[in-house]
Formats: structure tokens, C-alpha cells, sequence
């Protein structure tokens, strides 16, 4: 969600040109829901909420695998909403709760999976910057005033 909602925050802020050649004017572009958005967001702080809750009653029982077993659900939680930093935390506090030697490969492999996430995320969005810098520069080069 925190993603989505900093792709959308851009492009509120700096519409993309059409380089599709289909000419379709923005009125012609689907409408953000913002009903939806808000009702997905509570939904997902409710979540985390009880995420968070779970996790404090597992840590003041003290017991490992309960403790390993909420931080990979508030870390799956996290990748769910798209907060791939968050998960990556959470993943990786699940290290010092391992008991066994497959806990800690599910724990690495989940770290590694979020990781390569965040990665092609953050590869993404510099890609359109780059995209929209691209364009801007070609519009201003069109004008003759540069």
C-alpha cells in the first residue's frame, strides 16, 4: 500500500505522456477509487493492529517458535501491503528466533525473496523517473526554450 500510494501521489503530481500513440485523453483513463483505497487501508491496519498484538503476547510468554511464527506473519503482512522495507525487518527479526536449521534457510529464503522485490521496485520507479525526466527534457527541446 505504501508503494501505491506513492506511485499514485506521482502521477497525481506529474502526469506520464501518452506514449502509447493511442491519443486516449485522461478523462478516457479509468478513475482512482479512493473508497476502495480507503477501505483496503483499514482493513490492513486492522490487520497489522492485530498482527502487532499477537506478536506482544507471544514475546511476554516467551516462547520461540510462537515469537519466529508472528514475526513471519507481521512480515508476510507487510509483503501483502507492499511495505517490502517492513517485511525485510520483521523477516529477518525472525532470525533469532529459529529453532531449527529449516527456520533458518524459510527464514533466508524469505529474505532473499523480499529483497529481489524491493530491488525490482526500486529498479522500477527509478526506470520511470528516468522515463519521465526522458520526456520532459524531449518536450522541452520541442519548444526551443531550453
Amino acid at each position: 500500500m505504501v508503494f501505491i500510494s506513492r506511485v499514485i501521489c506521482v502521477l497525481r503530481t506529474c502526469p506520464l505522456p501518452d506514449v502509447t500513440g493511442s491519443g486516449a485523453a485522461p478523462a478516457d483513463l479509468p478513475q482512482l477509487d479512493g473508497q476502495w483505497i480507503e477501505q483496503k487501508t483499514k482493513k490492513a491496519a486492522l490487520k497489522l493492529e492485530k498482527l502487532d498484538a499477537d506478536l506482544k503476547n507471544y514475546k511476554s510468554n516467551s516462547i520461540k517458535e510462537s515469537i519466529r511464527r508472528g514475526h513471519d506473519d507481521l512480515a508476510e503482512h507487510y509483503v501483502e501491503i507492499g511495505d517490502l522495507s517492513n517485511a525485510l525487518k520483521c523477516f529477518s527479526r525472525a532470525r533469532d528466533y529459529c529453532t531449527s536449521a529449516k527456520h533458518v534457510i524459510n527464514m533466508c529464503l524469505n529474505v532473499i525473496k523480499v529483497s529481489l522485490g524491493h530491488a525490482r521496485a526500486q529498479s522500477g520507479a527509478a526506470s520511470a523517473a528516468a522515463t519521465y525526466n526522458l520526456a520532459q527534457i524531449e518536450t522541452l527541446g520541442t519548444d526551443g526554450s531550453f
